[in-house]
């Protein structure tokens, strides 16, 4: 049976997180280098999904996080982010020959082979795949200030550029842009596989390896646009997966040594410990703590979206170590099928679950043997909702606060939307008439175009029908089922922090659905509001990110 091994490595100042695949085989192993950038998030369930199927057939397959991303230490932006990765992929190659015996195949995702090094390549013997890869780094550059300009992003700091929420300094972006493979010599490689898609008809960066004797193939594939979507649309590259795990099976046996066991599963600083921390029904999740006292408050923090336990940009990772380093543990988690809990053939991109309610249950039960009595769910976007979920269903008081971030919804049901619900649609919608009311020229052309007489004559009665509601209900005192269920769980001594971006559709549906019961509980301080004046959705911008990472670490602190 294929098992998932975790560990930290040391490479320079650095610890690298990394994950070991393996099953009964003693086939080549194999060594993953991800993309860096925002293709770091959206390739992850097809790296996974690959691991698992070389490790099937019989290789050690490792993957593994750049410093400043995922579970490794670090900050971005990194001050020599293209020096430092090289080094790492340099480290955990000698790592690996080490452990194994043999030099792994390296397999190499988009902008990971902008990241080799000569010094690696000239005594690289094995093989090499370069999926999808970037050839030139100005290509890479130009795309990450694509991704800027189209969610208009941009850093106050005129030395950074935001890269979609992995933010580089311009002097790396300098680097960067001078990097190209067909600068690169590796006259020992035996084998390489390039995947390319259809529309890619020069290869002129290969004719160096081909000229030093190495046997190229290639493969095309349109697999790139499935798997480099957000999590919550991406899809797994099989075609890809297949071909490479086809490729690497024309390797002769290595001999590499059988199984073999992680070492350092631990990450220590000066004030922080980080472990690995399965549940019995094997959730993933790391465990923060602080090194100096015996914490007894845990926040928790389940994944934002379909994305991994890191969280978008990296934010719950630093966010655990944040509140860590100020005395509060933290354990980020992957609910069942989602992330790294599960194999990854059960895993879906499938945002809301009616299993967080159970998942949340069975991670307090499992952190309360190991000393933790008390609670804070941390939740943003679908997080919000499986926090919301478990706590307006549980009957017990160890959960102390509730902190909910940019909640779309609070309540999911089968059929809506899995990316935009139904109530937060409506909210959006909402939004966007009342938008186009104030502008003139909007009305002339409504007034042009009859089609639209009727789609906005049933708006106009949809709204006026919602606010007839709305007032009847506060007139009557009546109380909705939302604010029933802020009743409920306050009662069980659980306060309530909701923490909004600017235009979140979260906001609007809190204010439509909430009356005289909701302000008292506001007034009273179980229940607390606050409007960010800055941020999208995931908090894409260092500022941001920063300013929410600050609010919640103080917000956790009063707990201690």
């Amino acid at each position: 049976m294929t098992s998932q091994l975790s560990c930290w490595i040391s490479s320079g100042q650095y610890h690298i997180f990394t994950f070991v695949y393996q099953n009964r085989g003693t086939r080549a192993p194999i060594l993953i280098i991800p993309p860096i950038g925002p293709e770091y998030m959206h390739s992850k369930a097809t790296i996974r999904q690959l691991a698992y199927n070389l490790a099937e057939n019989g290789h050690s397959a490792w993957t593994f996080d750049f410093p400043g991303y995922g579970n490794s230490s670090g900050m971005l932006p990194l001050e020599n982010a293209i020096e430092d990765n090289a080094v790492v992929i340099k480290d955990l190659n000698r790592h690996i020959k080490e452990q194994t015996g043999s030099t792994p195949i390296l397999i190499c995702l988009r902008s990971a082979s902008l990241l080799l090094s000569r010094d690696l390549l000239e005594d690289h013997e094995s093989g090499i795949v370069f999926w999808h890869a970037y050839s030139q780094g100005a290509a890479f550059v130009r795309d990450l200030e694509l991704i800027d300009h189209s969610l208009g992003l941009s850093s106050s700091d005129p030395k950074l550029i935001v890269a979609g929420g992995y933010p580089f300094k311009v002097s790396e972006i300098e680097k960067l842009k001078l990097a190209k493979l067909a600068s690169l010599e590796c006259p020992s490689v035996q084998k390489a596989l390039y995947i390319h898609a259809p529309t890619v008809r020069r290869f002129s960066f290969l004719d160096s390896m081909q000229k030093g004797g190495t046997n190229i193939e290639k493969l095309e594939s349109s697999d790139l646009s499935l798997m480099m979507r957000s999590p919550e649309v991406s899809k797994i590259a099989w075609n890809d997966v297949r071909g490479i795990t086809n490729w690497v099976s024309t390797f002769t046996d290595h001999d590499a040594l059988g199984q073999f066991h992680t070492s350092n599963q631990f990450f220590n600083d000066s004030s922080i410990s980080e472990r690995v921390l399965a549940t019995p029904d094997n959730l993933f999740g790391i465990l923060t703590e602080p090194t100096r006292t015996e914490a007894e408050v845990c926040l928790l923090i389940p994944n934002t979206g379909s994305g991994h336990h890191a969280g978008p940009n990296g934010l719950h990772t630093s966010l655990a170590r944040s509140v860590a380093r100020r005395g509060v543990s933290a354990y980020r988690f992957d609910l069942s099928n989602l992330g790294n809990s599960g194999i990854p053939a059960t895993n879906n991109n499938h945002a809301y679950t009616k299993n967080a309610t159970r998942d949340i249950t069975a991670v307090i039960q499992h952190l309360k043997t190991k000393g933790y009595s008390r609670f804070i769910l941390f939740g943003l976007c679908s997080g919000a909702f499986s926090s919301f979920d478990y706590a307006r269903q549980s009957k017990g008081t160890d959960l102390a606060a509730l902190f909910l971030v940019n909640s779309n919804t609070l309540y999911w049901e089968e059929g809506d939307d899995p990316i935009i619900p139904n109530s937060a649609a409506e909210a959006i919608s909402e939004a966007y008439y009342k938008d186009q009311a104030r502008d003139l020229s909007a009305w002339l052309k409504v007034a042009r175009t009859p089609t639209k007489w009727l789609p906005l004559t049933r708006r106009i009665l949809h709204v006026i029908k919602s606010k007839a509601h709305a007032r009847i209900a506060t007139t009557q005192n009546r109380t909705s089922k939302l604010e029933k269920d802020f009743t409920h769980i306050v009662n069980q001594n659980t306060k309530i922090f909701f923490y909004f971006s600017p235009n979140e559709p979260g906001y609007t549906n809190l204010k439509n659905n909430t009356g005289k019961t909701f302000r008292t509980l506001i007034s009273d301080r179980k229940v607390e509001l606050k409007v960010c004046e800055a941020g999208d959705h995931t908090f894409t911008t260092i500022e941001s990110r920063s300013s929410l990472i600050s609010e919640a670490t103080e917000y956790c602190l009063q707990y201690k």
